[in-house]
């Protein structure tokens, strides 16, 4: 099962910070966020799916607003 059908599952959707474990004792947190530039590859995916940057970067606002705006995305129990 890929990530993206390990995050569907559970009900997750739009722009969010792939799980990463919880960082121990002396070990450094690693954010790996996709770029939103028009040069980044997660735009470039977008667009191979027939989004353009605009339609795109419209998509990620109106889901964050259906979900409240300022409420996160939920995270693993």
């Amino acid at each position: 099962m890929t990530e993206c059908e390990k995050v569907h599952e559970r009900g997750r959707k739009g722009y969010r910070e792939p799980p990463i474990p919880r960082p121990r004792l002396g070990q450094t947190e690693v954010n790996a966020l996709p770029g939103l530039t028009d040069t980044s590859l997660f735009p470039m995916a977008a667009e191979a799916a027939g989004l353009s940057f605009e339609q795109l970067v419209e998509r990620l606002l109106e889901q964050a607003l259906e979900r409240g705006g300022n409420a996160p995305a939920t995270l693993p129990a």
